[in-house]
């Protein structure tokens, strides 16, 4: 059973994702590109990734206010047999929340809708984007 901080990080991390996606909170960008952040008066928290490379494994951090990291947890854990990352409890979640957090700070959502706005319209352009079918049948 796991145990009570991390329950509470986990449930953090699901109010956080669902905060976000209903546009409640707003990340900032930090110095690092990888890295947002999520500010309030007596803490803060930190989504990033672990590599620095914007991919898996993903990470959360609560900040005190003094600057010290109190609780994270990771998205995934190196499997040192097959030297590949397997999914971690809350993993999937956090991966989510990298990715809002992530298109939330940088506005991309924001600067695709202007680049589109921006598009000289095509004959026979169709307003919405249709997913072709690849499967082979």
């Amino acid at each position: 059973m796991a145990s009570a901080p991390y329950i509470k990080v986990l449930a953090l991390t699901k109010r956080l994702h669902n905060a976000t996606v209903q546009g409640l909170i707003h990340w900032e960008s930090t110095d690092r590109g990888d890295t947002f952040a999520y500010s309030t008066p007596s803490s803060s928290v930190l989504v990033s990734s672990v590599d620095n490379d914007g991919r898996v494994p993903y990470e959360i951090q609560v900040i005190d206010d003094k600057g010290n990291v109190i609780e994270s947890m990771v998205s995934h854990r190196k499997n040192n047999l097959t030297r590949q990352y397997d999914l971690a409890a809350g993993g999937k979640l956090l991966s989510e929340l990298y990715e809002y957090a992530r298109r939330e700070a940088l506005g991309v959502d924001e600067k695709l809708d202007a680049l589109l706005a921006d598009l000289p319209p095509l004959p026979h352009d169709e307003d919405e984007f249709v997913e072709e079918d690849t499967e082979d049948t």
